[in-house]
């Protein structure tokens, strides 16, 4: 990465660091300060406490696996293998891609949930709550940041349709998930996992402007970088002749 590309990605995280922390606390502040008192956020409130009182043993246990697979221990570890396998292939900027995003979400979420540090749902709580506020969803984001971005790199590095439609298919299906099973566990409203998804999109546009553009992210690494380059030349000369 040359110097005006790696001034260009620092610019671009900064900005979308300020950029979406601004945007979520005004959001959260409007929330919890405006119209605490509105229709909108009595339903808020109603929708988890409905669900806390028809809750079975099997729901339940099925809350627990999606919760577990937002936790802090899942998350690390798939982006870790992410980065890994990326690293193995000589795709640096790919793997960096993946820890920065992780990064950035977890420096906004915590920004936004303790500025505007709304009270988690007035209900029975399934497990430790975390210290952090109820508004945004952390789980939520880090699952679309997380998985969105490995469907955005299975979309650079393969023109396999179905590779590609198995990997945004799996980032809908565990967000849908992950934030029903927030809310069942009493952790969240659903105002909090509507505002962790914006989140996590907002993280993954972040990450593709920084890191994704055409020219970047595609480029080959290590020989493979040497051949593209030598047939390059060899392509551009015998155009030269031609003419």
């Amino acid at each position: 990465m040359n110097e005006t590309r790696r001034r260009r990605v620092v610019k671009e995280i900064v900005t979308g660091y300020v950029a979406v922390s601004a945007a979520l606390i005004a959001v959260g502040m409007f929330l919890t300060r405006v119209i605490e008192h509105s229709a909108l956020m009595a339903w808020d409130t109603r929708v988890v406490r409905d669900l806390s009182m028809h809750r079975t043993a099997e729901s339940i246990d099925w809350s627990s696996r999606w919760s577990f697979l937002a936790d802090a221990p899942p998350i690390v570890a798939v982006g870790a293998a992410a980065a890994l396998i990326c690293a193995l292939r000589r795709r640096w900027l790919l793997a960096l891609w993946i820890a920065v995003v992780l990064a950035l979400e977890l420096a906004v979420f915590l920004t936004v949930s303790y500025t505007v540090g709304r009270t988690r749902p007035e209900v029975a709580h399934l497990g430790s709550v975390p210290s952090t506020g109820s508004f945004p969803s952390g789980h939520i984001a880090a699952t679309i940041v997380l998985y969105g971005t490995i469907a955005l790199l299975v979309h650079l590095i393969t023109p396999n349709r179905l590779a590609r439609g198995v990997a945004w298919i799996w980032t809908v299906l565990a967000a849908a998930m992950v934030g029903w099973a927030r809310m069942y566990r009493g952790m969240h409203h659903p105002l909090d996992v509507v505002a962790g998804a914006l989140l996590g999109a907002a993280i993954c546009v972040v990450g593709w402007r920084a890191f994704g553009r055409p020219g970047t992210a595609q480029q080959p690494a290590g020989r493979n970088a040497d051949r593209q380059r030598n047939a390059n030349r060899f392509n551009s000369h015998e155009s030269k002749e031609q003419r």
